[in-house]
């Protein structure tokens, strides 16, 4: 479901930047100095091999851990855009929330009638974005060719709870919160196009790679709003 959701936001941002070539003389050379802000929405593609790695080194190596591999992702941008080919742009970006299920029951370590046999929980990734952008124009002086790398400051938040029906019957709850925090490498590809003055689409390819030891792979549409003229740049 999450994946046709977010081919459907590509097409259609895809077809914005086709339908803006039909106006592309218009809005040639828009790309406008100074401060600007934008936001974005996508889809998040987690390597869950890592993820699962990381809590059976917590639980136990021979427990069965199921973790989602999609989340939906949201954030805002803000940026100075030096001239027509650089920038330098920051930004909170979240990563969304997976979803995980632990299954204990054949744990060698458990004791069968001490120890839960498992449950569920999610895991939540979100953090500040710090990168230069890159632009070049391909066509007409309205649609650019991005780049950009820097760092992504992030915070991972995981919640696993104890199956209820099982904590209600042992007469305890065992809740686990785990908190970690970290500097990833973020790099990108992608398309920028002016539709009016001052205000561009956008459709970016982002690698994330080493949040908490797990690369993640992001594809997401947006658009951004500059003020160059507004304060005389």
């Amino acid at each position: 479901m999450r994946t046709n959701c977010l081919r459907g936001m590509t097409s259609f941002a895809m077809a914005a930047i086709g339908a803006v070539a039909l106006c592309g003389e218009a809005t040639a050379g828009l790309h406008s100095t100074g401060p600007y802000v934008g936001g974005l929405i996508g889809g998040a593609f987690y390597e869950a091999d890592g993820i699962v790695d990381d809590i059976q080194i917590a639980v136990g190596e021979d427990a069965g851990i199921g973790v989602d591999e999609e989340s939906f992702l949201w954030g805002f941008v803000g940026g100075w855009r030096f001239n027509d080919y650089l920038a330098l742009e920051g930004g909170y970006v979240d990563l969304g929330q997976l979803d995980a299920s632990i299954d204990l029951a054949e744990s060698a370590s458990r004791e069968p009638t001490t120890e839960p046999t498992g449950g569920n929980g999610d895991i939540e990734v979100g953090g500040w974005l710090l990168s230069a952008r890159a632009s070049y124009p391909i066509y007409d002086d309205w649609l650019y060719l991005t780049g950009n790398a820097g760092a992504y400051f992030y915070e991972l938040d995981a919640t696993f709870s104890e199956n209820p029906v099982e904590a209600e019957a042992r007469g305890v709850i065992q809740d686990v919160d785990l908190h970690d925090d970290g500097v990833a490498i973020v790099a990108g590809v992608g398309l920028e196009a002016e539709v009016v003055h001052e205000l561009a689409l956008r459709v970016d390819y982002q690698a994330y790679v080493g949040v908490d030891g797990v690369d993640v792979h992001t594809l997401a549409i947006g658009f951004v709003m500059g003020f160059g003229s507004i304060v005389g740049l």
